[in-house]
């Protein structure tokens, strides 16, 4: 059940097509950037260098993907982990937890909650 529930939030997240606003924007490497709003950012240590925290109301964009939640550590461009009341939604699909671990070099998102529920419009896990 673990290992399925991980694929498809690697389907969901990592999902490949056209960004909110349909257009095709690329970065480096042909991957489309995450996008981020949030209340307040201010920048953290995080180890021998610095990441952004992010607080209140954030809001992230991924190739359709919509991911709200309380606040963000963003490590690098490619890696962050999001806090708080934490909800995933790709198209008629949502996924709830409590902190969710995002690796892009992995092609993977991790959610951490004692009770995750994914809900879409036929059926409520």
């Amino acid at each position: 059940m673990k290992k399925l529930l991980y694929i498809f939030l690697l389907l969901c997240v990592v999902g490949s097509g056209d960004d909110l606003y349909g257009q095709k924007r690329r970065s480096r490497n042909n991957l489309t950037p995450v996008d981020i709003k949030a209340k307040r950012t201010r920048p953290v240590s995080v180890g021998d260098s610095t990441g952004y925290a992010m607080v209140g109301d954030v809001v992230l964009y991924h190739n359709g993907t919509v991911i709200t939640c309380d606040s963000v550590v963003r490590y690098s461009e490619r890696r962050m982990s999001c806090f708080g009341k934490v909800i995933i939604k790709k198209e008629d699909t949502y996924i709830y937890g409590n902190r969710v671990e995002y690796n892009r070099d992995r092609g993977e998102a991790r959610i951490f909650s004692p009770l995750i529920k994914v809900r879409n419009k036929d059926a409520t896990l």
